[in-house]
């Protein structure tokens, strides 16, 4: 399992975050987006917390909520997140708000789907410039898997696909925060 960022790619995303840092004298806040908050976003938010600490205000946030506002993880993220172990995380699902990226550096999503979603949702004529989709082919979702089309039923292949993903681009992304 994949469970931690890679060192080279962590202290090129620490750089970047020191920038933004010593210009705006406050940490960078970043907020990831997916479809309901419970794998995707969710995990990508953990990641970010549990690499950089208090460094780093991350939050996370679904435009389509398909469980409930305050649902956790799914469990297969939970694992991935918690290095192959099961526990828990403190994660609750919410849905994007203005609130949320208004008061975001940077607004990561998973598709760009999600991103016109959520400028539809919100009422945005114009995606505001600090938002940006993780990979132009998307993230795999693990809520809807390759091999079946039932929710919480990914084999862990999916979510290793997705954290592969996640990973590889989130040093670029993280690259804009030092021109901000």
């Amino acid at each position: 399992l994949i469970k931690e960022i890679p060192d080279d790619v962590k202290e090129g995303m620490e750089k970047n975050i020191q920038t933004f840092t010593n210009k705006h004298d406050r940490p960078p806040k970043v907020t990831f987006v997916c479809a309901g908050n419970t794998c995707r976003s969710a995990f990508s938010e953990d990641l970010i917390r549990k690499t950089f600490g208090k460094s780093v205000e991350v939050n996370s946030a679904g435009v389509r909520i398909y469980a409930d506002e305050g649902s956790p993880m799914t469990p297969a993220a939970q694992v991935f997140a918690c290095g192959g172990k099961t526990c828990q995380t403190n994660h609750k699902s919410q849905r994007v708000t203005k609130d949320i990226v208004g008061n975001s550096d940077l607004v990561i999503f998973m598709e760009e789907s999600l991103m016109n979603d959520a400028a539809d949702h919100l009422g945005y004529d114009i995606k505001p410039d600090n938002w940006t989709v993780m990979r132009s082919d998307g993230v795999p979702d693990p809520w809807f898997p390759s091999d079946t089309a039932l929710p919480y039923t990914s084999q862990l292949g999916d979510y290793e696909n997705m954290t592969r993903a996640v990973m590889e681009p989130m040093a670029n992304h993280f690259e804009n925060l030092a021109t901000m």
